[in-house]
């Protein structure tokens, strides 16, 4: 665990950001941010014709309240929206994939993702994604995190009470 919680609060330069934000209850947060990007996208303009480009904003989340899941948002330029996509954290450091993200590690970061609207390849920088991989592993090392285990009797419970009330299709 991370014993100085200023250790990297927040760094800019060279088109990337990071921050580590720290809450009450050992709650942490990592957001990575870079602009060094190329994107390809296929199938957004129902003529299947692939468009690339660079220098989109892509960021990187992690925190603690599901250390197992990285969220990346990945903004497009032309109309101001984002994209979020949630995957494994360990999907990221080991690389694979057979599913809607595949992720190879190489000369760059390639995450290829798929949707019904459209496909996309990014391109990432290596050392960027290895920056942010480093710091969530400051937080928390991976095999480190809470177990499904050790969730108390009361707590699950309370969770079947909920799922049994109907509320798990809000």
């Amino acid at each position: 665990m991370i014993d100085d919680p200023h250790a990297y609060q927040h760094r800019e330069g060279d088109a990337h950001q990071w921050l580590c934000r720290f809450g009450i209850d050992n709650r942490h947060c990592v957001t990575g941010t870079t602009t060094k990007t190329a994107i390809t996208v296929r199938g957004g303009d129902d003529t299947g014709v692939a468009e690339s480009r660079s220098g989109s904003l892509v960021s990187l989340s992690w925190n603690t309240t599901d250390p197992y899941a990285i969220t990346m948002l990945v903004h497009d330029d032309e109309s101001g929206e984002a994209d979020t996509w949630v995957f494994a954290r360990e999907l990221l450091i080991e690389g694979g994939g057979i599913g809607d993200v595949r992720v190879r590690h190489g000369l760059v970061t390639s995450l290829e993702l798929d949707s019904p609207a459209k496909d996309i390849t990014l391109r990432l920088s290596v050392t960027w994604v290895e920056h942010f991989l480093r710091y969530t592993e400051d937080v928390m090392p991976l095999g480190q995190e809470p177990s499904l285990v050790d969730v108390t009797e009361l707590e699950w419970t309370t969770e079947l009470e909920w799922l049994a009330d109907g509320r798990a299709d809000i």
